[in-house]
């Protein structure tokens, strides 16, 4: 990712039709091994900080940062486990998952990783889903490259390459068949620049800012 990318999307709730932006801003910390990526971003949900591995956007780190400044609530993620910690560090669960897993906000930026085509055409993981008073699931997914398509957002059109997502397994071939789908530019720095899925819900790439990418302006 190149250093200093700024973006603004707009987020179109399907249920209520009304719209939200938030920005994100990418940078490059720590060197070594401790190298890697972090996502901030502020919008009318408050403010995030999202730590990426430089390799692969894998994420290590999840905050969600109050109007004080101070961590309301934190998700460190390892290989086959994740540790949650709220309520300023009173209140801490750690839930066992079956491979390395993501939250909605993470998933984006690993799927750019994916759509980069780096390593293989599918992605299995899992998602951490928030049913909120401390109660948590976890459900198997997945992802795959399914071709690419020119896209027309605000920000500009882009040839994409197009991810589409859904639930694994037994669930997802018999109750949850709804599919996501995620677009990111087919070239280089492959940057978000939408989301749509089956009910109406849409987000869309309304700027892109970076000083080394060629694309800032808008794609094909």
């Amino acid at each position: 990712i190149p250093p200093g990318e700024v973006s603004v999307t707009r987020t179109t709730e399907h249920t209520t039709g009304k719209s939200f932006l938030k920005e994100t801003c990418i940078t490059r910390v720590g060197e070594g091994d401790s190298a890697s990526y972090l996502a901030a971003s502020a919008g009318r949900l408050g403010a995030t900080l999202i730590y990426l591995n430089r390799n692969d956007l894998r994420p290590l780190r999840y905050q969600v940062i109050g109007g004080d400044g101070c961590v309301e609530k934190q998700i460190d993620f390892g290989c086959d486990r994740l540790r949650i910690v709220t309520g300023g560090g009173l209140d801490t669960c750690v839930i066992e998952t079956s491979s390395p897993a993501h939250t909605g906000p993470t998933l984006m930026h690993r799927l750019r990783a994916l759509a980069a085509g780096a390593g293989p055409d599918r992605l299995e993981t899992s998602l951490l889903l928030d049913r909120g008073r401390g109660n948590y699931r976890v459900v198997d997914v997945f992802a795959r490259r399914a071709g690419t398509e020119n896209v027309s957002v605000p920000a500009g059109a882009f040839h994409c390459v197009r991810i589409e997502f859904g639930v694994a397994g037994i669930i997802g071939r018999l109750f949850w068949r709804t599919r996501y789908h995620y677009f990111y530019t087919a070239d280089p720095p492959h940057h978000f620049v939408k989301y749509v899925d089956q009910d109406g819900e849409c987000i869309e790439l309304i700027e892109y800012d970076c000083p080394d990418s060629s694309d800032a302006a808008g794609g094909d």
